[in-house]
This record gives C-alpha cells, structure tokens and sequence, in this order.
C-alpha cells in the first residue's frame, strides 16, 4: 500500500504544482497583455509611417538600390515625434524650386546624404539644409539648396546619385553628408547596391512591443546607461582601438569613393565638401569621457585627415562643436532612441555650417560662384 501510495501522491503534487505555475503564467501573461493594451493605446512606442498620398513612399532602382517615389506624401510617428514628409515630383524632400538649366549668377548647393540629410523626425523647415538655405539668402547671396537626402543611403548610394544629379542641377558646391556607420555600409564603387526599401521609413511598423520599447526609452534615459547599452551593441567597432581588420578596409573603400565624388566634381568644376556629423554615442562619449583604453570616438574623423588633404577635398568636422554645445548645457542634441538631430541639433549643425559657408563666400568676395576649398579640415 505504501508503495503505491507514494506515486500517487508525487503525481497528485506534480499536477498541483503545474497547474499553480500555469495560473501563474496565465496571471502573468494577462498583466502584461493588458499594461502592453494601456501603454499602446495611451503612449504608443512603435514607429510607423503611413503613406498618406500617392503609392509607396520607395521604389526600386537598378543603380540606386532603391529611391523615393515622386509626389508622395507620409506621417511619420513615433514616441519621439509626429511629422509629415512631402516628396516632390523629382523624388527629393525639398520645397525650393530649381531651375535648370540653371540661370546665370545663381549660386547653387548639392546636398547629398542619408537621413540626417533628409531631416528625420523633423519638420520640413526645421531642418538644417532649410535653415543654412535661408541664412545665407538674408545674406544677399543669390542661391539655392537641392536637398537630396534619402533614409538608409550610404556613401556609396550617394556617390551614385551624384553622378545622376550632377548634370541635372550643375551644383557649384557639392556637400556629401557623413556619418559613422556610412563607412561600414559602404562598398566599392563597382559593387551593385543595396536594394532595401526598410532603409527608408518603413511602410509598415516592426513588430514589437510598447512596453518593452518604453522600459528601454526610460533606462537609456541616462546618459550612463545609454553608453553602456550602446557598448554591448555591433555599432561599437566604429570606435574600437587599435583598428580592426575591417575597418581599416571600410576606410580604404571610403576613400576610393570620395575620390569618386571628387573626380566628378572637378569634371563639373565644382567643390567637394564633406560635412562629418557625430552620432548621439561619439557626443555622450565625449562629454563623459567615456574613453576607455579600446575606444575612440574621434577616430572615424582622424582616419580621413591625411586624405582629404591630399585629395584637396574639404572635410568639416563637427564632433567637437556638439561636444562643446552637450557639455555647455547638457540639452538633447538628439532624439534619444531614434538617434536622429532633433531641433536643437538640426540648430546647432545649421549654425556651424552657415558660418563656415559664409566666411568662404567672404574670403571669395563673392568674384566666383563657388567656395575655393585648399584641402582644409575644418572644425
């Protein structure tokens, strides 16, 4: 009798013990489901971006990987902001009129570059190819800016779309936008590019959850925890000390695209500028001095300084203007888990880039259409 007895009561235990734990579960997973219910339905997480009029916002392309499709407007929103983009009829997110072939005495801007070009999370005026546009115009100066920025593109799409642009809109300045993560998502210039349309706002949200999207915006809050998170992330090799294999090979790559964009530039007589933008990590780094012995966050800059003296191609850096703007007053330059300028950091760049455009026109005294560039680095 004991020894049947025995059995049966583990197994009466067991199935107690499971059906506690399934309650608990079911508890459990009901708690969350209805917090994951109130946070969605009062402070949604998840980006999304909804094409409002006309087809898609991207559509492919042989050359390009993909582009914008024209005459398309998209709400872009987040917990960070809500922001409509208008795309105009030449694919651009740009609300000045160009002329071509372009009229005599009109000194004209390229801009080309990614989605810190484009201006994400930002109204159309507020971003900084707007601002600089309109500083320079209460300046007396006859000129317009093409803004070209296309979310997701790297050094290598942009190149590409220079080439197409160039005869179009006979820039007499070009300015290639770049940032950190450029140099590892380019590729040699022959290298077919990536078609991924999720490099533009996706047309549809990730599948995630709000409340875990919310604990994450509220740990990295501090810029502490930011830092550390970020360090455990892929994204880290960018400032890695000494160099890595690959990265010394994405500058290599890097390099032969510029010298890309130059060669055409000088075929058009026009000047090559690249605006160097830090990411949200390299500033809070910084500030911080958050240097450990393995990690530089200045080293992306420093690895084209040689170069672009070389190749007489203007680099402007701009990590220590944000650097010296976070330490001042410790205002958010960035939407902090979007990564992308917010206004103040769209200001900040604007005001940086304006006087630096503004002191070449002066030095050229306005007697050539274009700035005369000496291989200068500029802070």
């Amino acid at each position: 009798m004991k020894s049947t007895a025995r059995p049966q009561r583990f197994i009466s235990t067991l199935r107690r013990s499971i059906a506690q734990t399934a309650l608990i579960i079911a508890i459990t997973a009901l708690a969350f489901l209805a917090l994951e219910f109130s946070v969605a339905t009062i402070a949604p997480q998840i980006e999304e971006t909804i094409v409002t009029s006309g087809e898609s916002l991207g559509i492919g392309d042989s050359v390009l990987g993909y582009r914008y499709r024209g005459d398309v407007r998209a709400v872009h929103r987040g917990p960070e902001f809500d922001v409509e983009y208008h795309i105009n009829s030449n694919g651009h997110r740009d609300a000045t009129p160009h002329a071509t072939p372009k009229p005599p005495g009109l000194t004209r801007i390229l801009l080309v570059g990614d989605s810190f070009t484009f201006g994400q999370g930002m109204t159309y005026e507020k971003i900084w190819p707007s601002i600089i546009e309109q500083r320079l115009r209460q300046q007396g100066l006859q000129l317009d800016v093409v803004k070209t920025g296309v979310q997701g593109y790297s050094t290598h799409q942009e190149v590409r779309s220079l080439k197409q642009l160039n005869d179009t809109f006979e820039p007499d300045i070009v300015i290639i936008t770049f940032l950190p993560n450029d140099l590892y998502a380019n590729s040699a210039v022959d290298e077919p590019a990536r078609r991924d349309l999720m490099g533009i706002a996706a047309d549809k949200p990730r599948r995630q959850f709000h409340t875990v999207q919310l604990a994450q915006r509220i740990l990295t809050a501090s810029d502490q925890v930011y830092m550390r998170l970020y360090k455990i992330t892929p994204w880290i090799d960018y400032y890695r000390t000494p160099h890595t294999p690959e990265f010394t090979t994405k500058v290599a790559t890097t390099k032969a695209l510029l010298r890309e964009a130059k060669a055409v530039c000088d075929a058009a007589g026009a000047d090559l500028i690249v605006l160097s933008v830090p990411q949200q990590f390299q500033v809070l780094a910084a500030t911080h001095q958050f240097q450990t012995p393995e990690l530089d966050v200045y080293q992306v800059d420093d690895a084209f300084t040689e170069f672009v003296v070389t190749e007489n191609i203007e680099w402007i850096r701009t990590l220590e203007t944000f650097v010296e703007q976070y330490e001042k007053d410790r205002r958010a330059l960035f939407f902090r888990m979007d990564g992308h300028l917010n206004e103040a950091g769209n200001a900040l760049l604007a005001d940086h880039l304006t006087t630096i455009l503004a002191n070449r026109f002066a030095e050229d005294r306005f007697d050539h259409p274009h700035i005369a560039t000496a291989g200068r680095i500029t802070n």
